[in-house]
């Protein structure tokens, strides 16, 4: 028999408590492979325990980005954050972190297990529709299906840069490609925001794009 720890979960768990500097030895010892199987007629562990542990991992990972905003940006509304100063901070307090990468391996590990997969898209949905208020604040284009197109598409390419640091030479290779999404961005968001500044309707607000019935994790 198997061990029912989703795979990679064990040691992404590890690592986002490491991220946080917590684990003392274990830290060096974590890793994302498989879970090790059971020996032979040894019963599973419960599923819930394992469960609540991942899940209150992610949960405190949720609540350290948001302290991490309020300190950089207190109570200020986001209209009146410059998006490159916004964007800089996403990627230099969040998506660069280790811990990041690790709560992606997480939702990776949660398309295998049901239980988990639903416990995180819990957890997510509430700071997901949050998310998305910050983005329309932010950007204040004119439509918002265009805004969330915008946030998906940069959402999107911070995972990215996320993914392949461990790949990068130096640094300096995502830096210079936040820098120049930066510049492509410019043009398109003060074209947007003329648009919405003139008076022109904008559409009504989306909805949260709805999830597909099998277990499918989301971060970011």
């Amino acid at each position: 028999m198997m061990s029912v720890v989703p795979p990679g979960a064990k040691g992404t768990t590890k690592r986002i408590g490491c991220a946080r500097g917590q684990g003392g030895e274990d830290c060096a010892r974590a890793t994302a492979g498989a879970a090790r199987p059971s020996r032979c007629g040894s019963a599973p562990p419960s599923r819930r325990p394992k469960t609540e542990m991942l899940v209150g991992a992610f949960q405190h990972l949720l609540q350290s980005w948001e302290e991490a905003r309020a300190a950089a940006f207190g109570g200020k509304d986001l209209q009146d954050v410059p998006f490159d100063v916004y964007l800089r901070f996403l990627w230099r307090e969040i998506f660069s972190k280790p811990s990041y990468v690790a709560a992606l391996e997480l939702t990776l590990a949660a398309r295998v297990d049901t239980e988990l997969g639903e416990r995180l898209r819990e957890v997510l949905d509430s700071w997901a529709r949050d998310r998305s208020v910050r983005w329309q604040q932010l950007l204040r284009f004119s439509e918002v299906r265009k805004g969330e197109e915008f946030q998906y598409m940069t959402l999107c390419l911070l995972r990215g840069m996320a993914i392949h640091t461990s790949f990068n030479r130096s640094d300096e290779v995502n830096e210079s490609i936040l820098a120049s999404w930066i510049r492509l961005a410019t043009d398109l968001i003060a074209e947007e925001r003329t648009k919405a500044e003139s008076g022109k309707p904008a559409s009504a607000p989306a909805a949260l794009p709805s999830r597909p019935a099998r277990s499918k994790g989301q971060r970011g």
